[in-house]
């Protein structure tokens, strides 16, 4: 129990790739058998004078309750959980990002993209865009504070909200919007950004004699590179790109495969998706399993995907299961969601693995 929070911290030792690492589970609000959920996590080093906690991003409770949250956490436990609020009129929120600086961003209700910065007032806010457009939401941010995401146009008398857009943005600066080769109905995406403001995503491209479109990976700096993707039935192939690091380096999926894609070309890496890229090119992600669901998995540089749970020892009849990886840091933490047994009842927990 972590003095003065009142939260409960459940922690179970694993053993992977040689090292030994820590499970611990990020509670939700209130009961300790809400739902929680972990998207992301700032890229803190753990260089000598960096702090000894790190920042996750995620959210507690589910459908019209949902609040987003960032936890700080530290290998002794959780040190603090924050609900960073909500944008009137919208009733719920998730974040999906969080920097070092503890700055958060994501969506309150699906229509409204934020930021939540505590130096600010107030320390909530709308990421603007001019009307009718708004900034969706945020997927993203990088330690110097840009922000990119999903942005759309919205129709006139209606709750439609269409084309969208790949958006980056800072507080100091303008909005900007990043497209692929053509610009149709299928608009693009932002997922992630590094810090040299790299950004990767999705966008249409024109395939087989231009007849054909598809969304696959991109990314702009500022201008639009497409990475490509692999090829599916109809030979168009499709992709998204998720998670970048400090080296340029690029992994999503495209076509049920997770991908690498090292500045020349895309590599596969196995069945599934992949969500994030440190800067020692570690990967995790989530792949499916037999009979259903999906598992969490890590790959080292020159290794293949481990599922987190055949690497992981549970207390008997806690039936925990990691099923997504989304977020690993320079410091090798991991976030992400599982599920545990609560009263015969299985709830989603979000998770952060750290050595």
């Amino acid at each position: 129990m972590k003095k003065g929070l009142g939260f409960l911290l459940l922690f179970w030792t694993i053993s992977l790739h040689g090292t030994t690492y820590q499970l611990m589970e990020l509670p939700a609000l209130g009961a300790t058998s809400n739902a929680s959920v972990a998207y992301g996590m700032n890229d803190s080093s753990g260089l000598p004078g960096s702090p000894d906690y790190e920042y996750v991003a995620g959210a507690s409770g589910s459908g019209g309750g949902q609040r987003a949250i960032r936890w700080t956490v530290s290998t002794s436990g959780v040190v603090a959980v924050l609900d960073v609020g909500l944008l009137s009129p919208y009733t719920w929120g998730v974040a999906y990002d969080v920097n070092d600086a503890g700055h958060v961003v994501g969506s309150m209700g699906n229509r409204q993209a934020f930021i939540w910065r505590s130096e600010t007032t107030p320390q909530l806010q709308a990421i603007p865009a001019t009307a009718p457009a708004r900034c969706l939401t945020a997927y993203a941010i990088n330690d110097n504070d840009k922000v990119v995401g999903f942005y759309s146009k919205a129709v006139q008398g209606s709750s439609v909200l269409y084309p969208g857009w790949a958006f980056g943005w800072t507080p100091t600066g303008s909005l900007q919007l990043y497209d692929g080769f053509v610009r149709t109905s299928l608009g693009s995406t932002a997922r992630a950004v590094g810090d040299g403001g790299l950004v990767a995503g999705s966008a249409e491209v024109q395939t087989t004699g231009g007849v054909i479109a598809a969304m696959q990976a991109y990314t702009w700096s500022p201008t639009a590179t497409l990475i490509g993707a692999f090829a599916g039935e109809d030979g168009s192939g499709s992709a998204m790109a998720y998670g970048i690091n400090n080296n340029g380096e690029v992994v999503g999926d495209s076509e049920g495969t997770a991908f690498l894609w090292d500045g020349v070309a895309l590599i596969g890496l196995g069945s599934g998706t992949a969500r994030d890229i440190n800067i020692f090119g570690e990967i995790v992600g989530f792949a499916p399993k037999a009979g259903g669901g999906t598992y969490a998995f890590f790959k080292a540089p020159s290794g293949i995907q481990q599922d987190l749970n055949t690497l992981t020892t549970f207390p008997p009849g806690s039936g925990w299961q990691l099923s997504e990886a989304h977020a690993i840091n320079d410091r090798g933490w991991i976030a992400g969601i599982g599920s545990r047994l609560v009263n015969g009842v299985r709830v989603t927990k979000g998770f952060v693995l750290f050595p």
